[in-house]
């Protein structure tokens, strides 16, 4: 798979200097950048984002900080997968940032690697969760029911009590299931429930 169809790094950063060298950097790497010099501007381009993403923030800008921009995102319910960076952190903001939902932090100055290496593994977890969330949206409600149920451990005798229908109806359910989330085993299914977070 190629770096540009894992998805878009968001940078957000005030430092003109620091930005410049790092969009540079990220697109020679074969990265799809962009990149915003203000967090108020950021906010009001979040309609246009695309996923998977990732964030690249610095913690420290005069306008708004990385934790205040976290919280704004949070709060509308854009839960973006957020790599702090910064030249100096107190503490508490760091635990803060990653209390809130960020994925990593790294103080600058950082290896490329090392950033390369935390924004591939966030950007691989994402087109996963995309996946998973793609083909849970193309199950009907009923086969949503009995996923949840199948991955909960449950056998097909006990789902089709509870649900009050035949256990071949469940069986029937079941296969399609497996085919639309593209699972091998119920174990997958386990795995997918809890990634989907549903």
């Amino acid at each position: 798979m190629k770096l540009l169809e894992k998805g878009t790094v968001y940078l957000i950063d005030d430092d003109d200097s620091m930005r410049k060298s790092l969009v540079g950097a990220l697109k020679k790497l074969g990265y799809c950048v962009k990149d915003f010099y203000s967090p108020s501007i950021f906010l009001e381009e979040t309609h246009h984002i695309t996923r998977p993403s990732v964030v690249l923030l610095d913690m420290q800008m005069p306008e708004m900080s990385g934790i205040e921009l976290q919280e704004q995102l949070n709060k509308q319910g854009l839960l973006m997968p957020i790599i702090f960076i910064s030249g100096q952190s107190h503490p508490e903001q760091i635990i803060t940032g990653m209390k809130q939902g960020a994925v990593d932090f790294l103080l600058k100055p950082f290896l490329l690697e090392e950033l390369m290496r935390s924004i591939d593994q966030v950007l691989e977890s994402e087109v996963i969760q995309s996946n998973l969330y793609y083909h849970y949206s193309s199950l009907t409600p009923r086969e949503k029911e009995i996923f949840i149920h199948l991955a909960k451990g449950k056998m097909n005798k006990e789902i089709a009590n509870e649900l009050d229908i035949s256990e071949s109806m469940v069986k029937v359910h079941k296969s399609r299931v497996m085919e639309k989330m593209q699972a091998t085993s119920v174990q997958a299914l386990t795995t997918y429930y809890h990634l989907l977070k549903i």
